[in-house]
């Protein structure tokens, strides 16, 4: 599924509720491309304080590898083909304790639930199926 700006707020709250410890495939994953999970989080942040709407870690479909995106404002930002594993939401989620977006940031890393995002990256690195359409006369 590619990135539809209006799906990112389900799977947003979607991905709260845990410890913030990373684990499962989509943290070895994360720590094989980017070298660590600190590095890592040095650009998903960076992008999360640069940007102007969301900051999304996504697997291209066709590279077969994460990426991290941000888009500048709240409805743009459609990647293709891409697949949202981590949107983080920095247009106005960021702004509802004062204007502290490195605060939200923390906080918003610290309440993920790898079990939603591991479900997601595992989802997305599955081949895609072959969809055929077999033509024919009705009757």
């Amino acid at each position: 599924m590619p990135f539809r700006p209006c799906l990112c707020p389900g799977l947003y709250f979607e991905e709260h509720g845990g410890n913030g410890r990373p684990g499962g495939g989509l943290a070895r994953a994360i720590e094989g491309q980017y070298g660590s999970y600190e590095r890592f989080l040095d650009e998903f942040v960076g992008a999360g304080l640069s940007g102007r709407g969301w900051a999304v870690l996504a697997y291209d479909t066709e590279q077969q590898e994460l990426f991290i995106y941000i888009t500048d404002d709240q409805h743009n930002g459609h990647v293709v083909p891409s697949i949202p594993i981590l949107p983080m939401d920095v247009f106005e989620h960021a702004y509802y304790d004062g204007t502290n977006r490195a605060g939200y940031i923390d906080a918003f890393l610290k309440n993920l639930d790898w079990s939603v995002l591991n479900a997601r990256y595992k989802q997305a690195v599955q081949p895609a199926r072959t969809r055929i359409r077999i033509l024919g006369r009705g009757g």
